[in-house]
């Protein structure tokens, strides 16, 4: 499959993060199987294509070399769009990574949902920098960008 990964700016990266998009068609349906003379029920087949318009997996991913074999692969590092649901409220991770990634402190972030006595939640995980430490200025700083930038919903009260 044609695919690359492309960082926030629209560019191709290689041996970073970025988000894996495909820039060419690809058939998502068989154009046969094998042993079936007559061919699969939707008969013509190639029918159901992906169109080359730089499609946005949502996956985070980072081309690399792999040394045994000197070729690239791709590593998937996991979805950038999942979508957590506390209290019937729909909430993107990736519009939190963002927000909070954008800290010059913050080296990464992880949002997850906990269940707790029938009550979700968000919990928010950050990395710092080296040399930086999570302090309650930057945690209010964090929350503030949040409610400012996505929503007051993003952040508990």
């Amino acid at each position: 499959m044609a695919v690359e990964v492309w960082d926030d700016e629209g560019r191709r990266r290689f041996g970073a993060e970025g988000e894996l998009r495909l820039h060419a068609g690809f058939p998502s349906m068989p154009i046969g199987f094998w042993n079936d003379p007559e061919g699969p029920p939707h008969a013509g087949g190639g029918r159901n294509i992906w169109k080359p318009t730089s499609h946005v997996s949502w996956d985070l991913a980072t081309w690399r070399l792999c040394n045994a074999d000197r070729r690239r692969r791709i590593v998937i590092h996991g979805r950038s769009d999942a979508t957590l649901n506390p209290q019937g409220v729909r909430i993107g991770t990736a519009d939190i990574y963002k927000i909070v990634e954008a800290q010059p402190e913050v080296e990464e972030a992880l949002a997850i949902a906990q269940q707790l006595d029938g009550v979700e939640r968000i919990i928010l995980f950050v990395k710092m920098r080296f040399g930086s430490r999570l302090n309650d200025a930057l945690s209010a700083h964090i929350k503030q960008q949040l409610r400012e930038q996505a929503s007051p919903r993003h952040v508990r009260h």
